[in-house]
């Protein structure tokens, strides 16, 4: 069954989020066999959809098409409540912080927090997401205010505008000196052994990027901010230092054309299995560690 259908929409190619124009092709369909095109981009490793779709095309079809849009809010609830997020994000969550959930959908991840007393705030474009997460005692955010961390989970990989759309959001919301955890599906694990078909079997419509460790430090410097800690599963987390005043990108081309190489390698099965068996043996991901992840669509 193909739960995310590729609808009939004009697709057109655009530069990466570090404005290289072209890449070399990994995929020519998704994990249904639907047609496609995954690339990984010649400057920053980034792997995306290309061609892809524009802001007003995302805004359409998310409002209308996206099948997520359609769940029922308390059962998608006590799906994210059952991730576990404040868990993972205890060593950096203090009670005197003010967070912001960015894309918090129904409020489950944190509003186990807000039940604690904890100042939890919530944005969702979905408007019946948002009342729920409401509900469940996050606040709506305030026009103006500023958060000592936000929490970024499985947005990132859907964006279009994905350099311009995150360095708005760390200039409105995150103070100085702020933290900015995200959750991506991140190369590392899926190359090692977090899906038994590798990346292939993550690829569809609605994941437009994804990013390995390296990666998503070259966007997350690029915009002021300093990683301090991941868990190679889907968890980065950085400090936000401030918005430099041009945005660089640093090349590291022997390390981009080795994560070349180890996709490559790794599409094949076999390949793959060995390198899951080699990452068991030097502990590079903790494997175990993944019944926390979202569901898989």
């Amino acid at each position: 069954m193909i739960k995310y259908a590729i609808p009939e929409i004009s697709l057109k190619s655009r530069p990466c989020w570090c404005g290289f124009p072209t890449g070399k092709v990994l995929y020519r369909t998704d994990r249904w066999n639907q047609r496609l095109q995954t690339i990984v981009c010649g400057r920053c490793g980034t792997i995306r959809l290309d061609p892809r779709m524009d802001r007003t095309q995302a805004a359409h079809y998310y409002s209308t098409q996206y099948p997520e849009r359609q769940r029922d809010p308390a059962e998608f609830f006590r799906e994210q409540a059952d991730q576990n997020a404040p868990q993972y994000l205890a060593r950096f969550i203090r009670p005197d912080m003010d967070i912001l959930d960015y894309g918090c959908g129904p409020g489950g991840k944190l509003a186990g927090l807000a039940s604690r007393g904890f100042r939890i705030s919530g944005f969702d474009l979905n408007p019946l997401y948002l009342e729920f997460a409401e509900s469940r005692g996050l606040r709506r955010v305030a026009q103006g205010r500023q958060f000592d961390l936000i929490y970024l989970s499985h947005t990132l990989e859907h964006w279009t505008d994905l350099a311009e759309d995150l360095q708005n959001i760390l200039q409105s919301f995150v103070r100085p000196g702020g933290t900015v955890a995200i959750e991506v599906p991140l190369l590392d694990r899926l190359l090692l052994g977090g899906r038994r078909d590798g990346i292939h079997g993550d690829l569809y419509f609605v994941h437009i990027w994804y990013f390995s460790v390296r990666s998503l430090d070259k966007l997350m410097n690029s915009l002021g901010c300093r990683r301090v800690h991941t868990d190679r599963l889907t968890l980065c987390v950085y400090t936000f230092e401030g918005i430099p005043e041009g945005r660089t990108v640093a090349a590291t081309p022997l390390y981009d054309a080795g994560l070349r190489t180890l996709i490559a390698v790794c599409s094949n099965p076999i390949a793959a299995v060995g390198a899951g068996l080699i990452n068991r043996v030097i502990r590079y991901i903790d494997l175990s560690a993944a019944a926390r992840l979202n569901p898989k669509p």
